[in-house]
């Protein structure tokens, strides 16, 4: 017998040892496959054509392990480890669709789904499976369970976790591109959670609100307070404290999952219209204009939203500009535009028009604006608001904001209307006014009793002549002071500044300033 070099026996005696260290399957039991190495291939090949994220037949997509595991819509498994009985085996005997793909693919997919445990990758040192977010086994789980210490993981995927030792496609990044330690690795699923996806996208009644409002959040992963035991402590700050002073501080009660005095609901405004106020954080029921106040609040004196709250609020009533709406502050009007943000602008050229945007002088809210802000035939210089109305100071002056109608000739309203002991009154149901001195009246105007005088003019009658020389007084005037005068270009005698030789009244200053001594409360001599 040919004797054998002992350079070449010891070679065979390191590949015959290293074969034994190797751990072997029994002889008999199948070799395992897994989604990475083999059934994404098969899946690419025979399933995603019509399941994938984009294109998901029955609500089921194939094309990434995720969601492959992934319960459905009722909350089940389509993949339960080790149970042959899983939808994905079942599913080749349910119809001729599945059926034809039998062949080519149960028995890879039973050996996968049966003898593996559905594992995500072949491994030793893992459990089959650790990709699995549905099975105990899951990392995330294990992760939590051992409070977040990374230790034991960057040994074999380097200190960064981008796969180290551990070889290529094992990153934290391919599943996690955040890193580790970013929000979505852990919280990706919060949207799904309570009322979470409401404050979170708010597509409808504002700006999403932000996890900061109602969490403290931390600079790091290991950060006091961050991975403590669950409930998730709640701690409102923000847009969600009353901006207004000495309202009580927003509070979160874990028992009844119930929030209260958050200024995001308006929890401290205590409106009775409004039906949620303090909402429970497992409701269901989707947030309307009425959830937080009513529509409109108790008590408040208009139910037309946009009259007030322009910009917020459009013509339609709706929400407009949803940047402003739940940002603390009350919009009333354009606050640039002054009283120009609500009403049409006292110095405006343009015609009238109501809080509604109606310019007909037949409605109550508009009658005869115009004729006021540009007197016709030259009888004065333009009136202002305050001759008929209380302008505030501030747009919460009481008197403001008050229940409608608006009032006419209140209290400290008016000067001119009052001058001479005139007392003006504003009757809504005939829509005249009565008493007022612009239109002839006070100690010494009443004594004229000339006729064809109207001291009572309709508001919402344009197609009316109610204003002419001798409708406020006669022309001249029939009392103890004129009876010697019979025409009205004699009228220049005595009040030169206010009327000229054809008893015209008299305007100086320029068209968007004219001011004039007729009708001015006095008597020029």
């Amino acid at each position: 017998m040919k004797r054998i070099p002992p350079v070449v026996l010891g070679a065979l005696a390191g590949v015959l040892l290293a074969g034994c260290e190797t751990e072997r399957p029994p002889l008999g039991q199948p070799v395992c496959n897994a989604w990475k190495s083999e059934v994404s291939t098969l899946m690419a090949d025979r399933c995603v054509e019509c399941h994938s994220t984009t294109d998901r037949e029955g609500d089921y997509a194939l094309d990434t392990y995720v969601h492959a595991v992934a319960l459905d819509a009722n909350g089940q498994a389509r993949i339960r480890a080790g149970d042959a009985t899983s939808p994905i085996l079942t599913i080749f005997s349910a119809d001729a669709v599945h059926g034809a793909l039998r062949d080519a693919a149960e028995e890879p997919l039973t050996l996968w789904v049966v003898d593996c445990g559905a594992r995500y990758v072949e491994s030793e040192l893992h459990a089959a499976n650790i990709m699995n977010p549905g099975h105990t086994d899951f990392h995330g789980q294990l992760l939590a369970d051992a409070a977040y210490d990374l230790a034991a993981c960057t040994k074999c995927h380097g200190e960064d976790l981008e796969g180290g030792g551990a070889g290529p496609g094992t990153s934290c990044k391919t599943c996690h591109p955040d890193g580790e330690a970013g929000c979505p690795t852990c919280h990706g699923s919060i949207i799904e959670k309570g009322a979470h996806a409401p404050h979170l996208l708010s597509p409808v009644l504002g700006k999403p609100t932000g996890c900061e409002t109602c969490h403290v959040l931390p600079e790091g992963l290991q950060s006091p307070g961050h991975l403590h035991a669950p409930p998730v402590r709640v701690v409102l700050s923000g847009d969600a404290v009353d901006p207004a002073a000495g309202q009580p501080a927003p509070s979160f009660d874990p028992a009844t999952q119930q929030c209260s005095n958050v200024y995001c609901h308006l929890g401290t405004r205590d409106d009775a219209a409004a039906t949620a106020s303090s909402p429970r954080w497992t409701d269901t029921a989707s947030v309307t204009c009425s959830s937080c106040h009513g529509y409109p609040p108790a008590q408040h004196p208009d139910d037309r939203c946009q009259r007030c709250h322009q910009p917020t609020v459009g013509p339609d009533g709706m929400l407009a500009d949803l940047s402003l709406h739940l940002d603390r502050q009350v919009q009333l009007g354009d606050p640039a535009k002054g009283c120009g943000g609500c009403h049409l602008a006292p110095d405006s050229s343009e015609p009238f028009v109501d809080l509604d945007g109606e310019s007909d002088p037949t409605l109550l809210t508009v009658g005869a604006h115009d004729a006021h802000r540009f007197p016709r035939y030259g009888m004065r210089g333009p009136m202002e608001c305050g001759e008929c109305h209380l302008v505030p100071t501030d747009v919460r002056d009481p008197g403001h904001l008050d229940a409608p109608p608006v009032e006419v000739f209140p209290t400290g309203s008016s000067t001119l209307a009052y001058n001479d002991g005139a007392q003006p009154t504003w009757d809504r149901e005939t829509a005249t006014c009565d008493q007022v001195y612009c239109h002839g009246t006070g100690t010494a105007l009443n004594q004229d009793q000339s006729e064809g005088r109207l001291r009572n003019p309709t508001w919402n009658q344009p197609e009316l002549q109610q204003v002419y020389c001798g409708s406020c007084h006669g022309a001249p005037p029939t009392n103890s002071v004129h009876p010697a005068f019979n025409r009205i270009d004699q009228c220049a005698m005595c009040h030169s500044e206010s009327v000229d030789a054809f008893g015209n009244p008299i305007l100086t200053g320029p068209p968007e300033a004219r001011t004039s001594e007729h009708i001015d409360g006095q008597t020029p001599l």
